[in-house]
């Protein structure tokens, strides 16, 4: 391969003739020429160069950890890396101030492209001054109204708050009226139900001294019930014995009265009964004396 076409040789003689033509365009006024159809084509260089340059020197690094078969390389190769770039970077500014110094560029420029290049600078500096100025004082603006703004919800919101504390105080006070009031009826109803509860109780002992009494009374109601029921079933069946030893046709059954059961068996077995009463049974004088059948 020829030396012209390696990458380095052309970028070394590209930068070669770039130089030599801005020296010709300084002295031969192609200012104009270099403006509109040079300066373009070296944006659209430079910014291409700083599109690329992070995706590279990042797949760089990736591509290059990533090859490494043991990492303990790695900080070795980090700090060789940091300071190869430090090194490069004092080297680059060094040469540069040395060609700025040496060769003092633009001290060759005529006097009309000097003014030319301050007129314009100045006025870019004046434009750029000039919309300094009006964002300042947009900034300014904004910043009074934002000001303005801020103190009229300020206030707005002391208000709001001053109306919400008067309305806490009123809703305190409420509360506590009404929390007293409630306290008093709860005292109230417990007073009264205490009162209704030993009322209760009082009455739920009278209540069980009375059914005391009468479950007494009812024990000895049933015991003079059962002697009157014994007795009765005595009176009956001496009735019934009495009845069985009668005579059949013209003596007559001299019965108490009080006893329906025991009248209505001798009249269904063809005795003739009169039921008197225990003082007419003495009276009567009969084929059956009546004092036998008085019990």
């Amino acid at each position: 391969m020829k030396w012209y076409r390696k990458l380095h040789w052309q970028i070394i003689l590209g930068m070669i003739l770039g130089l030599i033509y801005g020296i010709a365009a300084a002295q031969f006024q192609w200012v104009g020429f270099a403006t509109n159809w040079v300066v373009p084509f070296g944006d659209i260089f430079m910014n291409l160069l700083k599109l690329i340059a992070v995706p590279l020197v990042l797949t760089s690094l990736v591509a290059g950890v990533a090859s490494l078969s043991d990492f303990k390389k790695l900080s070795r190769m980090g700090s060789k890396t940091i300071g190869l770039y430090i090194a490069t970077t004092a080297v680059a500014v060094t040469i540069g101030l040395l060609v700025v110094n040496v060769l003092q560029p633009g001290a060759q420029l005529p006097e009309a492209t000097k003014a030319k290049l301050e007129a314009q600078f100045q006025a870019n500096a004046a434009d750029k001054a000039k919309a300094l100025e009006q964002a300042k004082a947009q900034f300014e603006a904004e910043k009074r109204r934002m000001r303005e703004a801020h103190e009229r919800d300020t206030a707005l919101l002391k208000e709001t708050i001053s109306k919400l504390e008067t309305e806490v105080a009123g809703m305190e006070g409420k509360f506590a009226d009404e929390r007293n009031d409630l306290l008093s009826k709860v005292r109230a109803a417990k007073a009264l139900y205490q009162a209704q509860r030993a009322m209760m109780y009082s009455e739920v002992s009278k209540l069980q001294k009375a059914i005391s009494v009468k479950e007494a009374q009812a024990a000895d109601w049933h015991a003079k019930v059962t002697a009157i029921e014994a007795e009765k079933l005595s009176l009956i069946s001496k009735l019934e014995e009495a009845a069985a030893n009668a005579i059949r046709y013209n003596d007559f059954v001299i019965f108490p009265t009080g006893f329906p059961r025991t009248l209505e068996k001798l009249q269904k077995a063809g005795y003739l009964v009169r039921e008197v009463s225990n003082t007419e049974c003495a009276k009567l004088d009969g084929g059956m004396s009546c004092l036998s059948l008085r019990f």
